[in-house]
């Protein structure tokens, strides 16, 4: 087993400085409205994080030192990151004591930190919130493009969603968006997914060009003739509204692509 690294502003601990467990969660806010007969009614006002708290020992020469560079923390005041295992809180110490034993060189202490922020929440909601993004995305293309019929469209669009679909698989990031933000695979599934969506880019590009193209070149009716007419007036009815579909994926891929850059930088 990876030992466990436990760091909190600069102090990074060590040995019997760490702790056997350290807790985490805490409650949701809620209001609740009583009435007669039994009825109630609970407005959700949001998490309340429990107070993170662990003791340990330190330990040698540096031993009150340490202690006394962590005091000084409590006593700032200060935001600091404190972070261990998939973990990060942005915390203010609000407890700090320090036991110092004559004749040894150990010093037992307890901590306790307010959260601020828990960052590890805060990336996970990122996670879920780029895939159900994408996937949003993801459906109007494909509409699109079984409405534009173009094979290399379908091709191209179907390979988005492959690319996808290998993300979704490698990175669960709905029933563990923690995991998705700290996959080891997650790189080369995004930068997979970056590909196959710059692909379908340039060919959805490429047929705007054509049925632009198409458009401008076509011929004027001659002679006059009511069909003939009506004929052009067809085509070109069905060539502006294809392009009008392409432009829109052009849109939805457009926006895709940024935001899969976005989650990989």
């Amino acid at each position: 087993m990876t030992p466990v690294t436990l760091t909190l502003g600069g102090v990074v601990f060590a040995d019997f400085e760490i702790p056997d467990s350290i807790n985490s969660g805490g409650e949701h806010m809620l209001a609740v409205h009583k009435f007669p007969g039994g009825g109630r009614v609970i407005d959700a006002l949001g998490p309340d994080d429990a107070d993170i708290r662990w003791s340990g020992r330190f330990r040698g020469s540096d031993a009150e030192e340490r202690a006394l560079l962590l005091d000084h923390m409590r006593r700032q005041g200060a935001q600091v990151l404190l972070a261990y295992s998939l973990h990060r809180y942005q915390v203010v110490i609000r407890e700090f004591t320090a036991n110092f034993q004559f004749g040894g060189l150990e010093i037992p202490y307890s901590l306790a930190c307010a959260v601020v922020l828990d960052e590890t929440q805060a990336l996970a909601s990122a996670a879920v919130g780029f895939v159900e993004s994408l996937a949003s995305d993801l459906v109007g293309a494909t509409g699109l493009s079984g409405v534009i019929g173009d094979s290399t469209i379908n091709a191209a669009v179907g390979g988005v969603a492959t690319a996808f679909g290998n993300y979704q698989a490698g990175v669960p990031n709905t029933t563990n968006a923690l995991a998705a933000g700290a996959a080891v695979a997650e790189g080369p599934l995004l930068a997979a997914l970056q590909t196959s969506i710059t692909g379908a880019q340039s060919v959805t590009r490429g047929v705007i060009d054509t049925t632009n193209s198409s458009i401008n070149t076509q011929p004027a009716p001659s002679g006059g003739s009511p069909s003939a007419m009506a004929g052009a007036v067809s085509s070109s009815a069905s060539a502006f509204g294809q392009l009008g579909n392409l432009y829109q994926l052009s849109a939805l891929l457009g926006r895709m692509g940024v935001n899969t850059a976005n989650k990989g930088s």
